[in-house]
Parts: C-alpha cells; structure tokens; sequence
C-alpha cells in the first residue's frame, strides 16, 4: 500500500512540474498591481477602499477589484471567503458588491 501511494504521489508531482501555473504569491502581487490600477482608473487610493465609505467611485472600485480577484483566485481553489479577507471585506459585503456590478454592467 505505501508503495502505490508513494509511486501516485510521484506521478501526481511529475504532472503538476510540468504545469505552467502561476504561484500564489504571483497571483497575489498580480491582484495587488490590478488593484493599484483600479483605484487610478477611479481617482481612488487604497486606504479608501479599506475604509467603510458608501461613495459611488469608491463602491464601484471595490465591485470591480472583488470581480478581478475572483477571477484570477478561484483557478488556485482560493475561496470566495478567503478572497474577502484578502480584500479586507466580509464575504457578504463582496458578494453584493458583485451583484451589484454585474447588474449594473448587464446593460
């Protein structure tokens, strides 16, 4: 038994070497970069997406960071959750950010 399951954890690590897969750590400065661009592109700046402001520019900023995020994270089995904290949000005030953006954006 320890044979097998030596040999098939040795096939699955020949299997993922050969993968070209981004680390998390690329994927988090990624998201950071992405972040930094966002809150240009809104004439925002980072310390006012942590904060609880409800302004429109910020508001939508966050909607859009959270939409990136969950885009680039879910690939690595990174949790909605997760992606909240990473974000500095709860998972239900991202989830309503999405919502939010995808029904205003399906016009």
């Amino acid at each position: 038994m320890i044979k097998l399951e030596r040999a098939w954890i040795e096939r699955r690590n020949a299997y993922y070497q050969n993968k070209t897969q981004p680390t998390h750590a690329e994927v988090y400065d990624q998201v950071n970069r992405d972040t930094i661009e966002v809150c240009n592109r809104f004439g925002t700046d980072i310390n006012e997406l942590l904060t609880r402001t409800r302004s429109k520019k910020v508001a939508e900023a966050r909607a859009v960071i959270c939409t990136v995020a969950l885009e680039r994270l879910r690939p690595l089995g990174i949790s909605e959750g997760d992606v909240a904290k990473f974000l500095g949000m709860s998972r239900t005030t991202m989830r309503t950010a999405l919502e939010r953006w995808q029904r205003n954006n399906k016009e």
